[in-house]
């Protein structure tokens, strides 16, 4: 039997932590403390190792939580939250395809982990596959009404722009449902208020968003490049600068290399890009680096560099590339790349596809020309 202590500590993430961003570090750090001493009642159990799991990664420790989660998993490989432990490890350490592939299995092993499907349809949405996130928000809803999961399907509509729906979802919430989990409502309306066109309110509900959850892993991102897209990249540096300051993550550390590019500090843009190359555990993130290293490269007249960057893009292939157009891309800046190398070693700065540059362009035009074509 499991010990008491352990036990309140699994109902606490039982009964939702997983679904939700808001809850308070004192909370996460007594469900720790419970785990640890779970582990020392009870090393042999796969609860006490998948508790400790989650309560890390909650707290952003993801190769601690990938460790426990092993553990449990080494200890009951029938154990659903075990899996389920796998699966928040890898998403702490922005390993989306690993996460997903153990909530499969978890869901596999147990169909009811609600939590477990919730989280698979948000690893989908952020890797842009949106119908299957959606099926995944929907089963878990199912013939039910339960409000987070409105928010989250909210999200996948948005995605695919069908927004009178996603308007709907939240529209429907009352207030005392939107108080359940107000850092996630306040995202899903950023996100919906961002398709819209409103970018003003959008900017709002996503700092209202980082206030309620500041270490989420998407809030800081989406509003870092909402800043970037407005033309405000000094803001957007704050703002990667203060989520870094609470976990290391490589799409954030990506996107404050583009906010220095886009003021063109090149060397720390380059120094950003490489770190974040760095912490990239998977290919699809891998893919949008090295064209932005392309791109910078080729800024600065480092056009044989620009090449190695987009030979390793062509490497990945389309298993890496992250969206089936960065391959176009990287083939026009290849092909514009290797005509340059014949005709003009020395040229300055080079451009993708058939987009051509007067020669009287300021260098800086042609620099946001080039950093618009690598987001």
């Amino acid at each position: 039997a499991l010990d008491p202590e352990l036990s309140s500590a699994w109902g606490v993430l039982a009964n939702g932590l997983g679904l939700r961003p808001g809850a308070s570090e004192e909370d996460l750090r007594d469900s720790l403390d419970a785990a640890e001493r779970g582990v020392e009642l009870s090393p042999r159990e796969p609860v006490p190792h998948s508790v400790l799991a989650h309560a890390l990664y909650r707290l952003g420790r993801g190769d601690e939580a990938l460790r426990a989660a092993y553990a449990a998993r080494r200890l009951d490989p029938e154990h659903a939250h075990a899996h389920s432990a796998v699966g928040y490890a890898h998403e702490a350490r922005d390993d989306l395809e690993a996460a997903i592939d153990a909530w499969k299995k978890a869901l596999e092993l147990d169909p009811t982990l609600t939590d477990s499907r919730v989280r698979l349809g948000s690893a989908l949405l952020n890797l842009g596959r949106t119908e299957q996130s959606e099926r995944q928000f929907r089963a878990a809803l199912g013939e039910g009404r339960d409000p987070i999961l409105l928010m989250m399907l909210s999200q996948a509509l948005t995605a695919r722009n069908a927004l009178a729906e996603a308007q709907a979802c939240l529209d429907g919430l009352s207030t005392e449902e939107r108080a359940l989990e107000p850092s996630l409502y306040s995202f899903a309306r950023a996100v919906l208020l961002e398709a819209q066109g409103d970018d003003v309110r959008a900017e709002e509900a996503y700092r209202r968003n980082i206030s309620l959850h500041p270490r989420g892993r998407v809030g800081p991102l989406r509003l870092s490049m909402l800043l970037r897209r407005l033309g405000r990249p000094e803001e957007a540096i704050v703002v990667c600068r203060e989520g870094l300051s609470l976990a290391e993550r490589p799409h954030l550390r990506h996107d404050l290399g583009s906010a220095y590019g886009e003021l063109l500090q090149l060397d720390e843009a380059e120094r950003h890009y490489q770190r974040a190359l760095e912490l990239t555990r998977t290919e699809s993130n891998e893919t949008p680096i090295q064209l932005n290293l392309a791109y910078l490269d080729a800024v600065r007249g480092r056009v044989t560099d620009a090449v190695a960057h987009l030979e390793r893009v062509f490497e990945l292939g389309e298993e890496g590339a992250a969206l089936p157009q960065q391959l176009d891309k990287a083939d026009g800046l290849m092909r514009e790349a290797r005509r340059q190398i014949r005709l003009l070693p020395d040229l300055s700065l080079i451009v993708a596809g058939d987009r051509d540059l007067d020669g009287e362009r300021e260098w800086a035009d042609a620099w946001a020309l080039c950093w618009a074509l690598g987001d």
